[in-house]
Protein backbone atom coordinates (compact mmCIF):
# COMPACT_ATOMS: atom_id res chain seq x y z
CA UNK A 1 0.00 0.00 0.00
CA UNK A 2 1.58 3.27 -1.05
CA UNK A 3 0.16 5.22 1.93
CA UNK A 4 2.09 2.96 4.30
CA UNK A 5 5.28 3.39 2.27
CA UNK A 6 4.83 7.17 2.33
CA UNK A 7 4.29 7.18 6.10
CA UNK A 8 7.31 4.92 6.61
CA UNK A 9 9.44 7.37 4.60
CA UNK A 10 8.15 10.24 6.76
CA UNK A 11 8.89 8.20 9.90
CA UNK A 12 12.42 7.41 8.73
CA UNK A 13 13.09 11.08 7.86
CA UNK A 14 11.69 12.18 11.23
CA UNK A 15 13.86 9.68 13.12
CA UNK A 16 16.93 10.75 11.16
CA UNK A 17 16.19 14.36 12.03
CA UNK A 18 15.79 13.48 15.72
CA UNK A 19 19.23 11.85 15.78
CA UNK A 20 20.86 14.56 13.63
CA UNK A 21 19.61 17.39 15.88
CA UNK A 22 20.66 15.59 19.06
CA UNK A 23 17.12 15.22 20.38
CA UNK A 24 17.73 11.51 21.01
CA UNK A 25 20.73 9.21 21.29
CA UNK A 26 21.66 5.52 21.16
CA UNK A 27 19.57 4.74 24.25
CA UNK A 28 16.49 5.73 22.28
CA UNK A 29 17.46 3.29 19.55
CA UNK A 30 17.83 0.53 22.17
CA UNK A 31 14.37 1.36 23.49
CA UNK A 32 12.91 1.09 19.99
CA UNK A 33 14.63 -2.26 19.49
CA UNK A 34 12.88 -3.54 22.63
CA UNK A 35 9.52 -2.73 21.05
CA UNK A 36 10.47 -4.42 17.78
CA UNK A 37 11.52 -7.51 19.73
CA UNK A 38 8.20 -7.62 21.59
CA UNK A 39 6.15 -7.69 18.41
CA UNK A 40 5.16 -4.02 18.50
CA UNK A 41 3.06 -4.25 21.66
CA UNK A 42 3.21 -0.51 22.26
CA UNK A 43 5.77 -0.79 25.05
CA UNK A 44 7.82 2.15 23.75
CA UNK A 45 4.80 4.40 23.36
CA UNK A 46 3.80 3.61 26.94
CA UNK A 47 7.31 4.36 28.26
CA UNK A 48 7.50 7.59 26.26
CA UNK A 49 4.07 8.74 27.47
CA UNK A 50 5.13 8.10 31.08
CA UNK A 51 8.34 10.08 30.46
CA UNK A 52 6.42 12.98 28.92
CA UNK A 53 3.79 13.10 31.68
CA UNK A 54 6.42 12.84 34.42
CA UNK A 55 8.58 15.45 32.69
CA UNK A 56 5.69 17.93 32.54
CA UNK A 57 4.96 17.37 36.23
CA UNK A 58 8.63 17.66 37.25
CA UNK A 59 9.09 20.92 35.33
CA UNK A 60 5.94 22.38 36.95
CA UNK A 61 7.22 21.35 40.39
CA UNK A 62 10.67 22.86 39.77
CA UNK A 63 9.03 26.04 38.52
CA UNK A 64 6.88 26.26 41.65
CA UNK A 65 9.92 25.74 43.92
CA UNK A 66 11.98 28.39 42.13
CA UNK A 67 9.18 30.94 42.16
CA UNK A 68 9.46 31.23 45.95
CA UNK A 69 11.46 34.04 47.58
CA UNK A 70 15.16 33.14 47.60
CA UNK A 71 15.27 32.32 51.32
CA UNK A 72 12.35 29.87 50.86
CA UNK A 73 13.68 28.01 47.80
CA UNK A 74 14.35 24.40 48.74
CA UNK A 75 17.36 23.71 46.51
CA UNK A 76 17.60 20.12 47.78
CA UNK A 77 14.11 19.46 46.33
CA UNK A 78 15.12 21.17 43.09
CA UNK A 79 18.15 18.86 43.02
CA UNK A 80 16.00 15.75 43.53
CA UNK A 81 13.57 16.75 40.78
CA UNK A 82 16.32 17.61 38.30
CA UNK A 83 18.02 14.27 39.05
CA UNK A 84 14.72 12.47 38.45
CA UNK A 85 14.25 14.20 35.09
CA UNK A 86 17.86 13.55 34.18
CA UNK A 87 17.46 9.85 34.95
CA UNK A 88 14.24 9.40 33.03
CA UNK A 89 15.50 11.38 30.04
CA UNK A 90 18.63 9.25 29.99
CA UNK A 91 16.57 6.06 30.16
CA UNK A 92 14.51 6.95 27.08
CA UNK A 93 17.45 8.47 25.22
CA UNK A 94 16.16 12.06 25.30
CA UNK A 95 19.64 13.55 25.03
CA UNK A 96 18.41 17.09 24.45
CA UNK A 97 16.67 17.05 27.86
CA UNK A 98 19.48 15.22 29.66
CA UNK A 99 22.21 17.76 28.81
CA UNK A 100 20.57 20.85 30.37
CA UNK A 101 19.80 18.78 33.48
CA UNK A 102 23.55 18.35 33.91
CA UNK A 103 24.08 22.12 33.49
CA UNK A 104 21.40 22.79 36.09
CA UNK A 105 23.49 21.27 38.88
CA UNK A 106 26.08 24.04 39.07
CA UNK A 107 23.33 26.59 39.76
CA UNK A 108 21.34 24.78 42.43
CA UNK A 109 24.53 23.65 44.22
CA UNK A 110 25.55 27.34 44.38
CA UNK A 111 21.96 28.26 45.39
CA UNK A 112 21.91 30.61 42.40
CA UNK A 113 18.20 31.17 41.84
CA UNK A 114 18.72 33.39 38.80
CA UNK A 115 20.92 30.76 37.13
CA UNK A 116 18.39 28.06 38.00
CA UNK A 117 15.54 30.08 36.46
CA UNK A 118 17.58 30.75 33.32
CA UNK A 119 18.45 27.05 32.97
CA UNK A 120 14.84 26.05 33.70
CA UNK A 121 13.67 28.23 30.82
CA UNK A 122 16.14 26.51 28.48
CA UNK A 123 15.19 23.09 29.85
CA UNK A 124 11.48 23.76 29.29
CA UNK A 125 12.16 24.75 25.68
CA UNK A 126 14.28 21.65 25.06
CA UNK A 127 11.71 19.41 26.74
CA UNK A 128 8.94 20.95 24.61
CA UNK A 129 10.96 20.33 21.45
CA UNK A 130 11.63 16.69 22.40
CA UNK A 131 7.97 16.20 23.41
CA UNK A 132 6.78 17.49 20.03
CA UNK A 133 9.21 15.23 18.18
CA UNK A 134 8.26 12.17 20.23
CA UNK A 135 4.55 12.85 19.81
CA UNK A 136 5.00 13.21 16.05
CA UNK A 137 6.95 9.94 16.01
CA UNK A 138 4.23 8.13 17.97
CA UNK A 139 1.51 9.56 15.71
CA UNK A 140 3.32 8.36 12.58
CA UNK A 141 3.80 4.90 14.09
CA UNK A 142 0.14 4.81 15.09
CA UNK A 143 -0.98 5.81 11.57
CA UNK A 144 1.19 3.08 10.05
CA UNK A 145 -0.18 0.46 12.46
CA UNK A 146 -3.73 1.61 11.76
CA UNK A 147 -3.25 1.33 7.99
CA UNK A 148 -1.72 -2.14 8.42
CA UNK A 149 -4.73 -3.28 10.46
CA UNK A 150 -7.07 -1.74 7.90
CA UNK A 151 -5.24 -3.46 5.08
CA UNK A 152 -5.40 -6.80 6.85
CA UNK A 153 -9.09 -6.43 7.73
CA UNK A 154 -10.33 -5.11 4.42
CA UNK A 155 -7.84 -6.88 2.21
CA UNK A 156 -8.44 -10.29 3.74
CA UNK A 157 -12.20 -9.91 4.05
CA UNK A 158 -12.80 -8.68 0.55
CA UNK A 159 -10.53 -11.27 -1.06
CA UNK A 160 -12.30 -14.03 0.82
CA UNK A 161 -15.76 -13.02 -0.35
CA UNK A 162 -14.91 -11.68 -3.78
CA UNK A 163 -15.41 -15.02 -5.52
CA UNK A 164 -18.95 -15.57 -4.20
CA UNK A 165 -21.71 -15.40 -6.73
CA UNK A 166 -24.07 -12.60 -5.70
CA UNK A 167 -27.09 -13.48 -7.85
CA UNK A 168 -30.23 -14.08 -5.86
CA UNK A 169 -28.76 -12.86 -2.55
CA UNK A 170 -30.28 -9.98 -0.63
CA UNK A 171 -27.22 -9.52 1.58
CA UNK A 172 -23.57 -10.35 1.28
CA UNK A 173 -21.31 -10.67 4.29
CA UNK A 174 -18.13 -8.72 3.57
CA UNK A 175 -16.41 -10.35 6.49
CA UNK A 176 -14.04 -9.28 9.10
CA UNK A 177 -10.96 -10.66 10.74
CA UNK A 178 -11.50 -9.53 14.29
CA UNK A 179 -12.38 -6.12 12.93
CA UNK A 180 -15.60 -4.66 11.64
CA UNK A 181 -18.22 -6.98 10.20
CA UNK A 182 -20.25 -5.56 7.35
CA UNK A 183 -23.22 -6.70 5.42
CA UNK A 184 -24.15 -4.93 2.24
CA UNK A 185 -27.66 -5.04 0.85
CA UNK A 186 -27.73 -6.11 -2.78
CA UNK A 187 -30.29 -4.32 -4.89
Amino acid sequence: MEAIAELRAQLHAHLSSMYATGAVDAYFQQLQELDEGSGGTGYVAEVLNIFLNDGDRILRDIDALLNQPLHEVEFCKVDALVQQLKGSSSTVGAKKVNLPCMDFQKFYVAKNKKGCLMTLTLLKGDFCDVRNKLQTLMQLEQQIASLRREKICWGGALKGDAGHHLAGKSKVHLGGIGCIFLEVAIQ
